[in-house]
């Protein structure tokens, strides 16, 4: 990349595809984001909470998350901050589950980037008490 504007640029970009294509149930997008040895951490004393390490075990996770919405979870990004070579990114996910019940949440996520602009670890803040009660 030519300078550090347009790194951020990209990075960001590639924040939004990786979690735009699971509004269609695709997790295509993250996987080309995503470094071999991926951390994703979710912080916290619910059923998901640890550190998940590797690619496929990553993607797993976010699959079969996916599979409990009926036509995916779709994302309203609301803010990106970059700084090096972290993003911090809020959004709201929003979908039906395929137990009929909505789902509405807030996201607060820090996406951690390699200098080939892989993402090499996730942290990810939620409201973990409603994805217990509506998909657990």
């Amino acid at each position: 990349m030519s300078n550090p504007a347009e790194r951020d640029r990209q990075r960001e970009e590639i924040v939004k595809r990786a979690l735009g294509g699971l509004g269609h149930g695709d997790v295509s997008g993250m996987a080309a984001a995503v470094a071999e040895d991926v951390e994703y951490r979710l912080p916290g004393s619910h059923p998901l909470a640890a550190t998940h390490r590797g690619k496929d075990t990553f993607l797993a996770l976010v699959g079969g998350l996916l599979e409990q919405f009926d036509g995916g979870i779709h994302y309203d990004f609301h803010r990106f901050v970059v700084s090096g070579d972290t993003v911090v990114a809020t959004f709201r996910g929003t979908g039906k589950t395929v137990q009929g019940k909505d789902y509405d949440n807030q996201y607060c996520a820090l996406w951690d980037f390699d200098d080939e602009s892989k993402v090499v670890r996730v942290t990810e803040f939620f409201d973990s008490h409603h994805v217990v009660a509506t998909l657990l």
